[in-house]
């Protein structure tokens, strides 16, 4: 259900995902990476946040996963945010993964913070 709902909330471009595992409680790392997501940009001149809303948030209590969607900024730039957000949300997380849709396909940054996708891709969605 909640891969769903996520799949809609990704269907336009300009959107970053958040897909994460955890041994902490689900609703409270929802909440801080959701928070953690719309961080500040402090170089921006007119976009202040690189995200700017968090359209999706959900997690699955069984696995232990959960994801997060948000709204990209014109402009912004994906390691600039993942450098200021990672950090904040690190010992929240056993796995996170920064994704971004591009042309209809998820992406992952060469050099992320993060994982890759395909662990936490196998850990919560099969």
């Amino acid at each position: 259900m909640v891969i769903r709902e996520a799949g809609n909330a990704m269907n336009s471009g300009g959107k970053v995902v958040v897909f994460f595992q955890t041994d902490k409680p689900l609703a409270q790392t929802t909440a801080i990476i959701s928070a953690a997501m719309k961080t500040s940009n402090p170089n921006a001149i007119i976009n202040k946040r690189w995200v700017e809303d968090v359209t999706f948030k959900g997690y699955d209590e069984k696995k232990r996963c959960g994801i997060a969607v948000g709204k990209w900024a014109p402009g912004a730039i994906e390691s600039e945010w993942e450098s200021a957000v990672y950090p904040k949300v690190k010992k929240s997380v056993n796995i996170i993964s920064f994704q971004y849709v591009k042309n209809g396909d998820l992406k992952t940054l060469s050099g992320t913070q993060g994982s890759n996708g395909d662990d936490i891709m196998e850990l919560c969605l099969n």
